[in-house]
C-alpha cells in the first residue's frame, strides 16, 4: 500500500495541510481528496483557518487544494494563513512603529491592557467572502480586501489595510478597539456601534498610505485616533477606571 504524500496537523483555529514535496502535485491532490473524505464527520461544520507547509504552492495549486478538501468535505476554510517572512517581517515591522514602546515592569506586576490573556494571531489576508471570528482579541498580519470580515468579542488589530467589514467588541463586551495600519472599512462596528462609509474601493492602490489609527467608544460615539502612545496610554487608563467601577459596583 503506498504511503500518503500528505499530513494533516490542525489546531482549534488552523489546519495545516504538510506536503511531500518529491511526488507529483497530481499524486497529492489525489491524496488531499481521499484524506477528507476519510475524515469528513471529524470535519464537519468547522470553520477553520488553512495553511500549506512542506512545499511551495501557487495561487492555482492552491485553488485546486481548496477544492480538493472543501468538495470532499463539509468544513468552511476560513482564510489562508500565508508563510512569507520577508512579508511578515515587514509587518512587524510597522506594528513595533505603531505601537508605543513597552516599558519594563516588576515581575509581580500583571498590567491589565484590556485585551485578555491571549490572542488569535493570524497570517495572511483575508479575500473577499472570508470570514473570521474569535472570542479573544485577533491580530491578523495582513490586509482584509473588500467583501471580507473580521469580528472579535474583544479587540481587532489589523496590520495591514482594513477595507472590508472590522466589528470589535461583538457580543455587548465594552472597552473594546478596532485598530488598523490603514483604516478603510466598507463597515466598522465597535461595542455595538456601527459606522459605513460613503466610498467603497475594490482593491488596494497608491492613496491608501500607512497611517495607523485606532477605533474606541467615548461618551456614547465613535471616535478615530492615530496610533500613539499617548492614544494607547488613555485607552488603558480608561479601560483600567472602567474595570475598577465594574469591581466597585459588584462588591
Amino acid at each position: 500500500m503506498r504511503q500518503s504524500s500528505i499530513e494533516l496537523k490542525s489546531t482549534k483555529y488552523v489546519l495545516t495541510l504538510v506536503m511531500d514535496p518529491d511526488v507529483p502535485f497530481e499524486t497529492i491532490l489525489e491524496d488531499v481528496s481521499e484524506k477528507f473524505r476519510q475524515s469528513g464527520r471529524f470535519f464537519k461544520g468547522a470553520s477553520m483557518a488553512m495553511s500549506f507547509a512542506g512545499r511551495a504552492v501557487d495561487q492555482k495549486q492552491e485553488r485546486e487544494l481548496l477544492a480538493a478538501v472543501t468538495g470532499n468535505c463539509e468544513i468552511n476554510i476560513t482564510c489562508i494563513i500565508e508563510e512569507d517572512e520577508d512579508r511578515e517581517r515587514a509587518q512587524y515591522e510597522a506594528i513595533a512603529r505603531a505601537l508605543p514602546p513597552v516599558e519594563e515592569a516588576d515581575e509581580a506586576e500583571d498590567p491589565d491592557t484590556g485585551a485578555g490573556e491571549t490572542a488569535d494571531i493570524l497570517r495572511g489576508s483575508l479575500k473577499n467572502g472570508q470570514r473570521v471570528y474569535s472570542d479573544k482579541t485577533i491580530l491578523l498580519l495582513g490586509d482584509v480586501e473588500p467583501g471580507a470580515e473580521v469580528s472579535s468579542a474583544e479587540n481587532v488589530f489589523i496590520a495591514g489595510c482594513a477595507m472590508g467589514t472590522i466589528r470589535a467588541g461583538v457580543g455587548g463586551k465594552e472597552g473594546c478597539f478596532a485598530a488598523a495600519l490603514i483604516m478603510k472599512p466598507a463597515a466598522l462596528e465597535v461595542d455595538g456601534h456601527r459606522s459605513v462609509a460613503a466610498i467603497r474601493k475594490r482593491s488596494f492602490d497608491d492613496s491608501y498610505t500607512p497611517y495607523p489609527q485606532i477605533c474606541t467608544i467615548e461618551d456614547g460615539r465613535m471616535k478615530m485616533d492615530t496610533i500613539s502612545g499617548r492614544t494607547w496610554n488613555h485607552i488603558f487608563e480608561r479601560l483600567s477606571s472602567k474595570k475598577d467601577q465594574d469591581a466597585e459596583a459588584e462588591e
